[in-house]
C-alpha cells in the first residue's frame, strides 16, 4: 500500500513497558512467532513490541494496522511497503522507530557492569577504540561509551538489514545516530537510533 501522506520530518520513536497479558496480533505469522517463544519474559516483550508497532504505524500514517502490508524479507526481518520500522526490547521495555527512510533502533538498560573493557575490545574497530577512550581514563574504554557503541552497532545492523550480526564488521564512525536516555520505573534506558535525521520525536505510552 502506498501512503498518501506528507513525508515525515524525522523518525518517530515510541517507548513502553511490557504488557501484562498477551492477546492475538496481526498477521498470523507473527502470532505464531510469539506463541512459539518458550521464554515467558521474551514472549511478553515480543508481543508488546508488536502491539507498540501497531500503535506507532496507525498514529504515524493514520491508517488501520490491518490494511498495512507486512512481510518478512530474506533475512527474516519484518518489513513494510513504502515505510520503514525497527523494533527492540530489553529488560521489560520496548521501543519502535518508524520512518519514511531506512532506520534502526536499539534499547539497553543502563548497566555499567555489563559493558566492560573486554566487550569493548571484542566489538570495536580501530577508529571506534579511539572514540571509546575518554581523557580521564587514558587507555581504558569507558562503560558509558561501550554501551553507546553496542547500541549503535545493534541499531546500524537493523538499518542496513545485514543477515548476520558481526559487531566488528559494522563501522559506526561513518554513520549518524540520535541517542536518548529515557526513564522507566526509575531505571535509565539508552535508546540509539541509526538515522540520517538530526533528531527524533520520542513518545512514551502504555500498552494493554
Amino acid at each position: 500500500m502506498e501512503f498518501d501522506t506528507e513525508k515525515l520530518k524525522r523518525p518517530q520513536v515510541f517507548v513502553c513497558k511490557v504488557a501484562k497479558n498477551i492477546h492475538r496480533v496481526y498477521p498470523q505469522e507473527r502470532q505464531i512467532e510469539i506463541e512459539n517463544c518458550t521464554n515467558e519474559q521474551v514472549k511478553l516483550e515480543k508481543y508488546t513490541v508488536w502491539r507498540l508497532l501497531e500503535y506507532a504505524l496507525e498514529k504515524t500514517y493514520q491508517l488501520p494496522f490491518g490494511m498495512m502490508w507486512l512481510n518478512k524479507n530474506g533475512n527474516g526481518k519484518w518489513i513494510g511497503n513504502d515505510y520503514y520500522f525497527s523494533l527492540s526490547h530489553s529488560n521489560g521495555v520496548c521501543v519502535v522507530a518508524v520512518d519514511d527512510n531506512p532506520v534502526g533502533v536499539d534499547i539497553e538498560l543502563v548497566n555499567k557492569k555489563r559493558f566492560t573493557e573486554r566487550l569493548a575490545l571484542r566489538i570495536a574497530n580501530g577508529k571506534e577504540l579511539k572514540w571509546l577512550v575518554d581523557d580521564e581514563r587514558l587507555d581504558v574504554p569507558s562503560p558509558e561509551r561501550t554501551m553507546a557503541l553496542w547500541c549503535r552497532k545493534e541499531a546500524l545492523f537493523k538499518k542496513l538489514d545485514f543477515a548476520n550480526f558481526v559487531p566488528k564488521n559494522l563501522d559506526t564512525t561513518k554513520q549518524n545516530f540520535v541517542e536518548k536516555i529515557t526513564v522507566v520505573d526509575e531505571k535509565n534506558y539508552l535508546i540509539s537510533v541509526a538515522t540520517d535525521a538530526s533528531n527524533v520525536d520520542l513518545y512514551t505510552m502504555e500498552i494493554e
